[in-house]
This record gives structure tokens, sequence and C-alpha cells, in this order.
């Protein structure tokens, strides 16, 4: 009971509270920005061309730091903590830690961590829907956790169309060793002087095989493959200069009981494998077809390709990992 000697409680929230009260927001903006930022520059400097495995476990690293930036801050400056943020922070650095040791090759694990990331994106908002009084709850924690669930979808379907595509989608032709790996090579039609397709930077077998091959088939044999690493074909375990790529795909031909000479077909970058198959196997060339071929000389030549050509390569490198 309030008496004249017991003054009536201040209800009204002091100062500092206030203050302190009202940085939540800006770290929780600061902590997200800076798991972003961190990621970007990682992925586009540092790692940019490393396996998939290495850039999606820098991304998962860079969100987990954010993530346990968050716990931190919130718990140092704010009087709202959000030691729940551990929880995330753990498991994504968990996921990049194995990731980084088991090398992955595949999508191994597509039935297990898209639900697993599904349970802790819900458990996530109700956290945060419990312990977080901000606006930035909704404006950016909410497009974060839908953000993480669009991938755990993704990736449940991702995982889904490789197990159906394995019976529907069978690979035509076949693998071929030439020595430590296997290629792929898929020919069609006959007639001689055989037609080689090369593809074009990034390209695989199927693009030159369907807009290329069908007009050729009627009238020679034509052989679409996959250079080491890309399409069906496995990887050479390090990257190959022209020489080593021109020198796979004689050996592939033979091997693959493909006799020649042969009419070499080479798109954007793949003019230049085809031109060093010409130079280095001149007895087995019949012709050379360059379709909007690069130059030899592209780097010396044109002034704006180096730059052009090293963005492109940091942003395909990451583009597997958004599949």
């Amino acid at each position: 009971m309030t008496t004249m000697l017991d003054p009536e409680p201040d209800t009204k929230p002091s100062t500092a509270s206030t203050d302190r009260r009202g940085h939540v927001g800006r770290v929780v903006i600061g902590s997200m920005l800076a798991g972003a930022a961190v990621a970007v520059a990682t992925v586009v400097g540092p790692a940019a061309g490393a396996k998939e495995h290495v850039i999606t476990a820098t991304v998962l690293l860079s969100f987990a730091a954010s993530w346990a930036l968050l716990a931190v801050l919130t718990r140092r400056r704010t009087d709202q903590p959000q030691t729940w943020a551990t929880v995330p922070a753990a498991a994504m650095a968990v996921a990049a830690m194995a990731l980084l040791v088991f090398a992955p090759t595949g999508n191994e694990a597509g039935w297990v961590w898209p639900p697993a990331v599904l349970a802790l994106v819900a458990w996530m908002a109700v956290q945060s829907r419990r312990h977080l009084r901000s606006r930035t709850r909704a404006l950016v924690l909410y497009p974060v956790l839908t953000a993480l669930a669009l991938s755990a979808v993704g990736g449940a379907y991702e995982t889904y169309h490789e197990t159906t595509a394995i019976a529907t989608d069978a690979m035509p032709g076949r693998l071929v060793d030439v020595g430590g790996h296997k290629l792929h090579i898929s020919c069609t039609g006959t007639g001689s002087p055989t037609v080689v397709l090369e593809g074009g930077l990034g390209e695989v077998s199927s693009m030159m095989a369907s807009w290329v091959a069908p007009d050729v088939a009627p009238t020679a044999r034509v052989c679409a493959y996959d250079r080491a690493g890309r399409g069906w074909s496995e990887s050479a375990g390090r990257p190959l200069d022209g020489i080593e790529t021109a020198t796979d795909l004689h050996t592939l031909l033979a091997r693959a009981g493909e006799p020649g000479p042969y009419v070499l077909a080479g798109h954007s970058a793949g003019g230049i494998y085809v031109m060093s198959f010409a130079k280095l196997f001149p007895a087995d060339v019949a012709g050379v077809v360059l379709l909007d071929s690069m130059h030899p000389e592209q780097y010396e030549r044109i002034s704006s390709w180096p730059g052009f050509y090293e963005m492109f390569r940091r942003a395909s490198a990451v583009m597997p990992s958004f599949r």
C-alpha cells in the first residue's frame, strides 16, 4: 500500500535503459551486413576459383561469425541479449568444418540438410519473436530466415531432381580413361572426316550436341565431348593448360576408336583448344572451323579482356553454390 512516506513507484524507464534498448536494431543490422560483406569479399577475393565445397564453407563461416557477433554484441551493448543466436552460429560453423574436412564432390547429404535447415529456421523464428523487440526482426531477420528456408526448399528439389534424372536423363555416349581421369564423349552419324565439337568457356557437350550435331550427323560422323571437370567428364585433379587439354582430346579420340583425320569445330574459348590441337597433331587434322572464336593473343590485343575475364572467373566460380 502506498503511503505519504512511500513515493509512487517510478515506471518511467531510465535514460540509460532507453539508450541501450535503442541500439539493438543497429546491432542486428550491423551483424547481418558484416556477415554478408565478409562472405562476398572472401568469395570474390582469396576463395575465388576454389572448389565448390570451399566456397560454400567460406560463406557458412562468414554467416556463423555474424550470428555469433549478434549474440555477443546484444549481450554486451543492449538490454535484449539474443543468446539464441549462438545456436545458428554453431550449426553453420560445424557444417562449414565438415565441408572442409570431408570435401564432398556431390550432394551426398541432399536428403538430410534441407529438413535440418528448415527446422533450424523455424526454431530461430520462434526465438527471435520471443526475445527481439525491434522492427529489425521483421525488416532484417525475417528476410534472412526466408532466404535460408528457400535455400533448403531449393536443395530438396535439387536432390529430388538428381534422383529422378538418373532414370530419365541417362548420359549419352560413354566415359573413356585418358590417363588418371575419364572424359565423356558422344558420337553420332557416319561418314568421314569425323567432326569434333569443342565447346566454349563453361559450355558442356550437350549444348554443342544439341545445336550443331543434328545438322552434321546426316552427312558425317560428329563427336561432342566434355573437357576435364566439365559436364559428365571427371576432373583431372588440377587445372590443365591448352596443350594438356588438346593432348587429352587426342588420347580420348584414339581410345574411343574414332579415327582421324578430324575437322575440329571450336566455339569461343574452344577455338583456342582446337588451334592447339591442330598445331600439336597436324597429321590428324583435315580442317578447323572457328565459331566466334577467341584469339590466341586476346589478352594482349584487347586491353579490357583481362579484367573482364577475371571478373567472369570469380563470378562463375560462385555459381555452382547457388544452384
